[in-house]
């Protein structure tokens, strides 16, 4: 099968065994390239709680949060046991008469932040053990989603299968000690200022540093603390 550009740079990550933060900026660069510019990828575990990554705006993530919409969010109980693939997104709210007005309410706000339409992908249907799947939306209209999913859908679902367990944040096993470096870090302090901090040498804030680098795959700091506050939502 015959792939895009960005799709062989993501699964030349795969192949390299990237760490799941480089392996989640390829999987959305080439999803915002094919034009869903709006991801869900939301993962469940036995015993865990529910984890998800978002391309949305963070005043989005913030009220998903606080407004109880990750609680009737219809993702998880309609689209990720099925294994095959829902219209979602405020163009198609009406062909599902078994929302409720609250999964109505969420996504009406998700379409105020830009998710026009999109299309379900369930990568892992959900079973005791858990479930994996994804929410491609797009701030496009339903048509030209139409034709995305035409072109793109059996390459998008190769790629979003071959992904499959391998962006779990869970995967990232920072130390205590390298979290609170680049939680330091993330506030604008300097080495000798963490140090100080963390009552610590200087040497020793620069060895956290760069074993948080490696394990996040930042090639900078702002980059790391880029990935390490996206991990940490």
């Amino acid at each position: 099968m015959k792939v895009s550009q960005t799709a062989d740079m993501l699964l030349d990550g795969l192949a390299q065994a990237a760490p799941p933060a480089v392996l989640w900026d390829l999987a959305r660069t080439y999803l915002e390239d094919l034009g869903f510019d709006r991801i869900f990828r939301i993962s469940l575990a036995r015993g865990s709680e529910v984890e998800v990554q978002s391309t949305m705006p963070d005043a989005f993530l913030r009220d998903y949060q606080s407004e109880g919409f990750s609680e009737v969010d219809p993702f998880i109980p309609y689209c990720l046991p099925a294994p095959q693939s829902f219209a979602t997104g405020i163009a198609h709210v009406n062909e599902h008469d078994y929302l409720s007005p609250r999964a109505k309410a969420l996504i009406e706000h998700a379409a105020h932040f830009g998710f026009h339409a999109g299309f379900s992908v369930t990568t892992h249907c959900l079973r005791p053990e858990g479930g994996e799947g994804w929410n491609l939306g797009s701030s496009q209209s339903a048509a030209e989603v139409a034709t995305l999913r035409r072109h793109y859908e059996r390459e998008i679902r190769f790629c979003l299968t071959a992904l499959m367990g391998r962006l779990t944040t869970k995967d990232v096993s920072l130390t205590p000690r390298e979290r609170e470096a680049l939680q330091l870090l993330a506030v604008g302090l300097r080495n000798r200022q963490i140090a100080d901090a963390m009552g610590v040498r200087e040497v020793t804030v620069e060895m956290h540093l760069a074993n948080a680098r490696r394990k996040l795959g930042a090639a900078t700091r702002e980059q790391a603390i880029a990935r390490f506050c996206r991990l940490a939502r």
